[in-house]
């Protein structure tokens, strides 16, 4: 059986317990709000969503004590998906109607028990990582056909992935000894590795032709990019603390990430790629 590897950085959220802890940053489609969740007021991680100037706050999920965590946009940014439970272990893949207000669990076939972790919303569907008894899988939930549908994958064994808006490709972080690093998948079978490093919550950019994501290197996490050819791969963050999380706007000008730069807490900051000027979004608000 194929040990599909799931990343995330829940690790990370059970330390500094009485610090603001900003988590996994998104831009919306058309990049006016960044969801995000995060820890406050020692309660459990809550979905938030925040102009992208970062003003006008709201909470989206309840503080009801269950977990909500790794927030993704629907294409016509009217929803966001997520995960949500009692705790690490139960976590189910909900939607939140933006205009309505109303929270669904996806309505997936009763055998499909088991920890849900969402991946990627495309044109096509929602994808999220089943963990189960039989290990862990991905798989499609298409919303006009009201379907579920496993993602297969040939040729790598330890892995996770996430795929393009518009499902014409997919990044595969791949952990196997022989074939470390980012892969790209067309969806013809195509593949090309774009660099060694193990890539960690790639983000796509469409409008420069490449991909974010963070990697360890010399023991320091940060933002890097590669274009989808293979070529220019970069260091984004160069701080001393840790850096994680990219989401960049549909621009391509503006990054937006967390980071643990701020003693104590991790806050969402957003860099403007072509100046490099770095400003504080989350943790001033009032």
């Amino acid at each position: 059986m194929k040990k599909i590897h799931f990343t995330t950085f829940l690790v990370l959220s059970t330390t500094l317990v009485f610090a603001q802890k900003d988590f996994s940053p998104r831009f919306s489609n058309k990049g006016d709000k960044i969801a995000f969740y995060s820890y406050r007021n020692n309660g459990e991680p809550e979905i938030f969503v925040i102009n992208a100037d970062g003003k006008n706050l709201k909470q989206i999920t309840p503080s009801d004590g269950k977990w909500a965590i790794e927030p993704r946009w629907s294409p016509d940014d009217e929803s966001i998906g997520f995960s949500m439970g009692e705790n690490m272990g139960s976590l189910k893949v909900n939607t939140f109607n933006i205009k309505n207000k109303e929270t669904m669990m996806l309505p997936l076939k009763k055998e499909m028990t088991g920890t849900q972790f969402i991946s990627s919303w495309t044109q096509q569907g929602l994808e999220f990582a089943l963990k189960d008894k039989d290990g862990l899988k991905y798989y499609n939930y298409n919303f006009a056909h009201n379907n579920t549908a496993p993602i297969k994958i040939q040729g790598f064994e330890k892995y996770s992935l996430v795929t393009s808006n518009n499902n014409d490709y997919r990044i595969l972080s791949v952990e196997d000894e022989s074939k470390k690093g980012a892969w790209l998948l067309g969806m013809d079978g195509t593949t090309k590795k774009l660099t060694n490093l193990v890539a960690r919550n790639i983000v796509f950019s469409k409008k420069n032709k490449m991909i974010f994501f963070e990697a360890t290197q010399n023991g320091n996490i940060d933002i890097y990019s590669v274009r989808l050819s293979g070529k220019n791969l970069k260091r984004i963050t160069t701080h001393e603390s840790s850096d994680y999380m990219p989401s960049i706007d549909p621009t391509g000008k503006f990054l937006v990430f967390s980071s643990g730069r701020s003693e104590k807490s991790f806050f969402l900051y957003k860099k403007n790629l072509k100046t490099g000027q770095i400003t504080q979004i989350t943790g001033n608000e009032k």
